[in-house]
């Protein structure tokens, strides 16, 4: 029973990341780069297509996510002396 509560902390938990607002902008980016790229390698092979959908849907959820999650703003970093 605790290796089972274990098992469900670890695969349900989640971390909060720490990152800019620039940090954050930069990553959607990345994923909406990663997702133009998937589609652009679209061959007409059934099979090809599939696992492409399949791969844009899954950034499509996680893009999804960082837009629709209240980050909260980190202070600017003090500049250095």
């Amino acid at each position: 029973m605790n290796n089972e509560n274990n098992y469900c902390k670890s695969v349900y938990s989640y971390k909060s990341p720490m990152l800019f607002s620039e940090d954050i902008q930069e990553i959607q980016d990345a994923i909406i780069i990663a997702q133009n790229y998937y589609g652009s390698q679209r061959t007409g092979a059934l099979d090809r297509d599939a696992y492409i959908e399949a791969r844009i849907n899954d950034l499509e959820r996680v893009l999804n996510k960082f837009v629709t999650t209240p980050f909260k703003e980190l202070p600017t970093p003090p500049k250095e002396i």
